[in-house]
């Protein structure tokens, strides 16, 4: 198992459950609540660790490349929209992008009838 999975639910800490009728809940913790350990889409681009690109010259409609140059994680929200290059597109999935790395990801398009480029790299 993936060693940052592993430090994650070492560090879940369950309470007592609690019951009220014909529900139940039992209230979930992390031990080591300092914050998140990642950035957001508009952080990370604004500060230039992250670039969207088309995957290629040409283009496809459905995926986008990020590319994370910077040391920490980057977390992409299923919904967000990314604009520029040759159409502005939305997010269709939520992903933690890893430091250093390349990751093609699943967009939707938001902008009928234009497929040329207005800049290289998209904007958030």
């Amino acid at each position: 198992m993936d060693a940052k999975v592993v430090d994650f639910i070492s560090n879940i800490r369950l309470v007592e459950m609690k019951e009220y009728k014909n529900i139940s809940v039992i209230p979930v913790f992390i031990k080591d609540a300092a914050g998140p350990k990642y950035i957001s889409l508009d952080e990370a681009i604004s500060s230039g660790v992250l670039k969207i690109k088309e995957v290629s010259t040409g283009g496809n409609v459905p995926e986008l490349i990020a590319e994370n140059d910077g040391q920490k994680l980057i977390l992409l929200l299923d919904g967000e929209e990314v604009i520029g290059a040759k159409q502005n597109r939305v997010l269709n999935a939520t992903i933690l992008l890893n430091f250093m790395s390349k990751t093609v990801i699943p967009v939707s398009c938001v902008e009928a009838h234009r497929w040329s480029y207005v800049s290289e790299e998209f904007a958030a």
